[in-house]
């Protein structure tokens, strides 16, 4: 199966045009086992002609989990990025606007209680959470 993916991965590289190679990797390797698992045969031919049911779970299942359209790995990639641009940007804002910004958007808190609680108008708060996305989506940019 790998030397099957790599073949194809070398045959195709010319016409690689996705914004991630793990995606584009993880689609062709999907093709190859999907392709395997429909041409696969029963497992065992039993003396009357009959064939053994394959494993259950397998065969309901494999097909199932090849349906993801994206890379298995993605979302971890993703938060891994994601936890590194938070890290990177924390210290160029004030301790109170980041945890401004950090009950609103990650911890999903009503703009009213965080108002109370860090003794800021709800603008203030909408305006830290505003300022911190808009810093994080250019660290992640150039990350």
């Amino acid at each position: 199966m790998v030397q099957e993916v790599f073949k194809s991965v070398l045959l195709s590289f010319d016409s690689f045009n996705m914004e991630s190679f793990r995606q584009w990797l993880w689609v062709i390797t999907r093709n190859h086992l999907y392709n395997w698992h429909r041409k696969r045969k029963p497992a065992h031919t039993l003396p009357n002609g009959a064939s053994e049911e394959l494993n259950c779970q397998d065969s309901e299942t494999f097909p199932t989990l090849l349906n993801y359209e994206f890379d298995p790995d993605e979302e971890r990639s993703k938060s891994i990025l994601l936890k590194r641009a938070l890290e990177m940007i924390e210290s160029d804002f004030e301790p109170e606007t980041w945890k401004a910004f950090w009950e609103l958007s990650i911890n999903k808190k009503p703009v009213n209680v965080i108002s109370e609680e860090l003794n800021m108008s709800a603008g203030a708060v909408r305006q830290a959470k505003y300022r911190i996305l808009l810093r994080l989506r250019e660290e992640i940019g150039r990350l």
